[in-house]
């Protein structure tokens, strides 16, 4: 099985921070983990500034990777 991995990361007050995310979903192979990331990243986006309170136009960086379950992706 192949897990993804989000790392989000926002400009604050302090400097950049960064956080990463596994995602519960799991996938049989790397493309299905590619497009599901792909589609997924402005919901996350807008996950983030919702949770965060803040307004719609924060700059949030998503990234994400795929790789095989239960090594460090």
């Amino acid at each position: 099985m192949i897990k993804l991995v989000w790392v989000v990361a926002i400009l604050g007050p302090q400097g950049i921070m960064s956080v990463t995310i596994p995602e519960t979903t799991k996938f049989k192979t790397v493309d299905e983990c590619a497009i599901f990331g792909k589609a997924m990243t402005p919901r996350l986006q807008d996950w983030v500034r919702g949770g965060l309170g803040a307004d719609w136009d924060l700059q949030v960086a998503v990234r994400f990777n795929c790789g095989p379950e239960g090594s460090p992706a």
